[in-house]
């Protein structure tokens, strides 16, 4: 694994794509993390509240033989590796990483890279103070942290990454077991 951590960047996202650009396909597993990120993104490009306390890192991983399988692999092996650190999440489809209350701690992006990997772009809130909690405050679906305050990102983005790539396939047993939402009435906003 090649792993260029960042004191500071826009977007893991956008800074991956650079490195991959000059990357040796003969070591195809690339990640990148922060220190801090001044303009992550979310879905339909949302911006991603950012913190000095919160995990961004951009990675790239062999599609499952299914593609569109492949970001909920990487939703239930998030999890998976957290259950190892006593951290329980769910997850709400499709991108989402909740806590035990419903609340939000994180997302994953995953873009195409070529037909055999996939960019993924994980953010993850480690720990939240009182002007993050106000600052979110005001979002539309609640957000909270992971309580993990003075964590070495560096090292947590590495465990995470080598976590993922030794991961098995994807099984809809292991995401139903995670799944927020599963039995409960929803409502989908569509456009």
């Amino acid at each position: 694994m090649k792993h260029h951590f960042l004191e500071t960047c826009q977007s893991t996202q956008s800074s991956f794509k650079d490195y991959w650009a000059q990357h040796d396909m003969n070591e195809p597993h690339l990640l990148v993390s922060t220190q801090l990120q001044t303009a992550g993104q979310g879905r339909r490009g949302n911006e991603w509240y950012s913190n000095a306390d919160s995990l961004a890192m951009s990675f790239s991983i062999k599609t499952q033989t299914i593609l569109s399988l492949t970001p909920l692999h990487m939703a239930v092996a998030l999890c998976d590796f957290f259950k190892k650190k006593n951290i329980t999440l769910k997850l709400k489809w499709p991108n989402d990483l909740l806590n035990d209350q419903g609340e939000k701690i994180g997302g994953i992006l995953c873009q195409v890279l070529n037909s055999d990997y996939v960019l993924v772009g994980v953010g993850i809130n480690l720990y939240f103070d009182q002007l993050d909690k106000e600052a979110v405050n005001d979002f539309s679906y609640p957000i909270s942290h992971l309580n993990l305050k003075n964590s070495n990102k560096k090292l947590i983005a590495e465990e995470i990454y080598d976590f993922i790539i030794k991961s098995s396939e994807f099984s809809t047993s292991s995401w139903i077991k995670y799944c927020h939402h599963l039995d409960k009435i929803v409502e989908v906003t569509d456009g």
